[in-house]
């Protein structure tokens, strides 16, 4: 009997030491670090409304649209399936058109190259209406040629306000162990110095006007194209690009607006803009 008991105690301690492993992948969990590891497009990290700690992510928007907060984790080699876990709380939110337009917790996963794999996966967890704090949580087989697994907290295409938090990643091998993320790897190509002549006055709320940067009228020296390995115009011009992304909303300004952020990129040294 002893024995036995000998036997399952030390099983039970296994078990215990293998949980106690477990690690979270995901930066910033709880955004108690103000959300560092995650990009926000809507999301704002608030200390209002939270389950734990001392801040939660907020999402609130009037009227249906996608906005939220996602992060990116590279999956290590021998990666075959994600689990993920978090707890969402909603105030009076209202279903878009379809059914999955609803506050939700998600998972996407990407190639080497951005590209998506896999299709849309189950989401982690949905919900619409007004809810007290709820914990979701769903496992993925990772897809073949998948990368990079990202996660998503977002008010997909809804309208009212969502609260995030304690959301859990952990990475697991075939034989159910936990593994690091990994990072991102390949050949890194850090161009040169170029001098550049900044206006320091007149520069509104920038500190400095880059737009020396910009080889203006845009179309002067045609159109671009590809040779070998590099992008030049027609006239033979290398093209050197230096842009940033609109998402959502933002890429459909007023008139006012519109103004206003292309004298900002201006200033930024901005010559090229993804509208997405």
């Amino acid at each position: 009997m002893k024995k036995i008991r000998s036997a399952f105690s030390i099983a039970i301690l296994l078990l215990l030491v293998n949980s106690s492993m477990a690690q979270n992948q995901i930066k910033d969990p709880g955004f108690e670090n103000s959300g560092i590891g995650w990009t926000l497009w809507g999301g704002a990290v608030q200390r209002d409304v939270v389950r734990s700690g001392n801040y939660a992510l907020k999402v609130k928007v009037d009227a249906p649209k996608w906005s939220g907060a996602d992060q990116m984790i590279f999956l290590s080699e021998g990666i075959t399936k994600v689990e993920v876990s978090g707890w969402m709380k909603t105030e009076n939110v209202v279903q878009g058109a379809l059914n999955y337009e609803q506050a939700r917790i998600a998972v996407e996963f990407y190639d080497n190259n951005n590209a998506q794999v896999g299709g849309y996966p189950p989401v982690v967890g949905q919900s619409i209406g007004s809810t007290e704090w709820k914990s979701f949580s769903n496992t993925y087989l990772v897809p073949k040629g998948a990368a990079q697994v990202k996660i998503q907290t977002v008010m997909g295409n809804c309208a009212g306000t969502v609260y995030f938090d304690d959301i859990e990643v952990l990475l697991l091998n075939e034989n159910g162990e936990n593994v690091e993320a990994g990072s991102k790897s390949g050949p890194m190509d850090e161009g040169k110095w170029y001098n550049v002549t900044l206006n320091t006055k007149n520069t509104g709320s920038h500190y400095v006007d880059w737009s020396s940067l910009l080889d203006a009228p845009a179309g002067k020296h045609g159109f671009a194209k590809a040779v070998d390995d590099r992008i030049e115009f027609e006239d033979g011009t290398p093209a050197l690009f230096w842009g940033t992304n609109l998402v959502a909303s933002s890429a459909f300004p007023s008139k006012s607006q519109a103004d206003s952020v292309a004298q900002r990129l201006s200033k930024m040294g901005c010559n090229l803009i993804r509208l997405h």
